[in-house]
């Protein structure tokens, strides 16, 4: 492989997608020993033991030849409900000025009991909510803030990702020149919808202040992709089909600003100290309508379930033709033949 690829997963879709990525470079006994110093993969999910199999299957098919570097985003280790993270925020008697601005961003409960004597203004908490770690439930926001909270912890382990590749790439000059970044997520669920964006802007600011210019491209799967995983729950298909509408409104708006036609200040405040104005979590991009920066990808690629015409079987196969079409980008003609590629299975035009 000629350049060093980082593969991003983000949520189930990422997962199931990168897994059969994998799976093909294994099986191409032409690069499979390449794997090791060509190609890297940082998985993020809210479910602990999805990224854990994701690991020992990657184990499986590459059994025999040496591991690709995997590095695992637990964004919910040490926690089990968002209230973990958000309380401690208005405990401890924090300023006025901080309590203000916490009141202006969430949700209080009221400040009366249920006989109506007053009582201490508290975060709403909604009750009999399943862990955290079991999964984002459809809502993107869990995601979000539990990716928002991670983010320190996700700019080490991008360090350690670099410090592998450099270690696996010794002998070459320079082995982050050429860098390419991909990020693959689902838009109908809760994990991949709420991280993706923190993700990318997280990623790509860390690795321009090294020195590495990169733009992540990304692959994003529409709800259609999963209409017969979901025709038996109508709640879960209308929960579906509204995280990925606001997805691609959100990535549009984002294409718009990249392209010059549109303006638009991304920031976060800091979790740690929301009273600090200046204080950020995520980058501060420049307001100059025209800069590409203020875009977390440079390229998006649509997954849809149907094209008025044909449909795939079931959504596993959506997976399939987006691994077959990073197979083809990543592994490319060094070990694909031209005119095979397009004959690779379920791959249509995506490469």
């Amino acid at each position: 492989m000629k350049n060093t690829t980082l593969m991003i997963g983000c949520g189930g879709s990422g997962i199931t997608t990168l897994l059969r990525f994998n799976e093909m470079l294994a099986g191409n006994a032409a690069c499979r020993n390449d794997i090791w110093e060509g190609v890297s993969y940082l998985i993020l999910d809210t479910e602990v033991k999805k990224m854990e199999n994701f690991e020992a299957e990657v184990r499986n098919q590459m059994s025999g030849s040496k591991m690709p570097i995997i590095k695992l985003a637990k964004v919910t280790k040490g926690f089990t409900t968002l209230d973990e993270i958000v309380r401690p925020n208005f405990d401890h008697q924090p300023s006025a000025d901080k309590v203000a601005r916490l009141k202006k961003n969430w949700w209080y409960s009221p400040a009366a009991d249920a006989d109506g004597k007053p009582c201490a203004e508290i975060p709403f908490r909604a009750q009999e909510i399943h862990p955290i770690d079991t999964g984002a439930g459809q809502c993107g926001l869990v995601s979000y803030l539990a990716t928002w909270n991670y983010l320190p912890t996700l700019k080490q382990d991008v360090e350690d990702v670099l410090n592998q590749i450099k270690q696996h790439n010794i002998g070459k000059a320079n082995p982050l020149a050429g860098l390419r970044v991909y990020i693959v997520t689902g838009t109908a669920g809760g994990t991949g919808r709420g991280s993706w964006n923190l993700v990318s802007f997280t990623i790509r600011q860390y690795l321009k202040e090294r020195g590495v210019n990169v733009m992540p491209e990304g692959i994003f799967f529409d709800a259609s992709c999963f209409d017969s995983a979901s025709k038996s729950s109508p709640d879960e298909r209308l929960a579906k089909s509204l995280n990925s509408l606001t997805a691609f409104s959100e990535l549009s708006g984002w294409m718009r600003i990249r392209q010059g036609r549109g303006n638009f200040n991304y920031r976060l405040p800091n979790l740690s100290n929301p009273d600090l104005e200046g204080e950020t979590d995520v980058i501060a991009v420049p307001p100059e309508a025209t800069n590409p920066e203020k875009s977390p990808v440079s390229a998006a690629y649509l997954i849809f379930g149907s094209n008025g015409s044909a449909t795939l079987k079931d959504n596993l196969q959506y997976h399939e033709m987006a691994a077959a079409g990073l197979y083809a980008m990543v592994a490319g003609d060094e070990y694909v033949e031209p005119s095979k590629i397009n004959r690779l299975e379920r791959l249509g035009s995506f490469a």
